[in-house]
């Protein structure tokens, strides 16, 4: 009694098989007889009809490889049958046959060889949404996804016959974009499925999708950028008035505590920028860091240059303990005041 192949070995003959008829196909004769020879000693589940054909190709290949066989010429013409064959069996509808060559050609990374066969399954009425996830898996080993958007789309508005098709191809290389985190291009792609079929709820869900996942993040974008923009003009600002800016070396002012008294300090300059000042809070004032805090105003505070005398409102925008250096265990208030720029401009 015979004993039925299972089903992974068929695949892996026909596969097998497929890969030596592309040789076979494009004139390659020493690696089709490689290919065919590998089949019969590798014990694979081979039915008569698929024996016979093998032992016949060994047959025409043993002839163009070995001494005093046929010529390149012979080889050509081989190549030439095969196609034409395979071109009979397209004209028949045969769209499995179709889809293993392409396969293979595919796995022998003869990509464009195997975009050319998925792409006559277009006439075919093959489905587009099962058409275009193949051609994407060529394409994209070599092209970045704009170029894949791109020749995909044409391909499916010059082949996919009638509209359904073609909204049905633009909505699947949508999906694939989605996969490669394109969602830009996906969105273009089911606006452009949904123009073809309005009607059709799948494409409807998705541009909603996108448009409540990533509009939302746009707007938040925008409003940040629009919040950064008087940011940005402040400091441009303050850059080109700052050469005029004198160079402060203490500070002066008073803080009201709880009860209403006036406690007041002095504090050095430590460092000096473009966008603020560092003073430097001694031993002896340490408590000041507990009556303030970031974003406070200081009112009336008396900066002390060389050759100017300003009184201002400063804003407390950092305090920080240093960790380093000769002030080690001090800390630093970090404060800024436009008023500075604006009372320095006439100095």
């Amino acid at each position: 009694m015979q004993v039925t192949p299972q089903n992974p070995q068929k695949q892996e003959t026909a596969t097998k098989l497929k890969e030596a008829e592309i040789y076979y196909s494009q004139g390659l004769a020493e690696e089709a007889l490689e290919a065919y020879k590998a089949i019969l000693s590798s014990g694979f589940p081979l039915n008569g009809e698929q024996r016979e054909m093998i032992q016949g190709r060994l047959r025409e290949l043993e002839g163009i490889t070995g001494e005093g066989g046929r010529d390149s010429k012979d080889a050509i013409e081989l190549a030439e049958d095969v196609v034409l064959t395979t071109d009979g069996q397209t004209s028949e509808g045969n769209v499995q046959a179709i889809l293993d060559g392409a396969f293979a050609l595919r796995e022998l990374g003869l990509y464009d060889e195997a975009i050319n066969e998925y792409v006559k399954l277009f006439n075919l009425d093959y489905p587009a949404e099962k058409i275009v996830p193949e051609i994407c898996k060529c394409l994209l080993r070599s092209s970045p996804p704009a170029k894949v958007k791109e020749d995909v789309s044409r391909i499916i508005d010059e082949y996919a016959r009638g509209e359904q098709a073609k909204a049905m191809g633009k909505f699947r290389l949508g999906l694939e974009m989605e996969k490669i985190n394109r969602p830009q291009y996906a969105m273009e792609l089911y606006e452009e499925a949904s123009a073809l079929v309005p009607e059709d709820e799948r494409i409807r869900e998705r541009i909603d999708y996108l448009t409540k996942k990533h509009i939302p993040k746009k707007e938040k974008a925008r409003k940040a950028i629009a919040q950064k923009v008087p940011e940005v003009k402040e400091r441009r600002k303050w850059e080109r008035i700052n050469a005029r800016i004198p160079e402060f070396v203490f500070v002066e002012f008073e803080m009201i505590t709880s009860d209403g008294k006036a406690v007041p300090f002095r504090l050095q300059v430590d460092n000096y920028s473009k966008y603020g000042l560092g003073l430097l809070v001694p031993d002896d004032q340490k408590h000041l860091i507990h009556m303030i805090k970031p974003g406070d105003k200081l009112r009336d505070v008396t900066f002390f240059a060389r050759w100017a005398v300003i009184r201002v409102d400063a804003f407390v925008r950092h305090v920080t303990e240093l960790d380093s250096g000769p002030h080690k265990g001090q800390y630093i208030i970090g404060v800024e005041s436009d008023e500075i720029i604006e009372s320095s401009v006439g100095l």
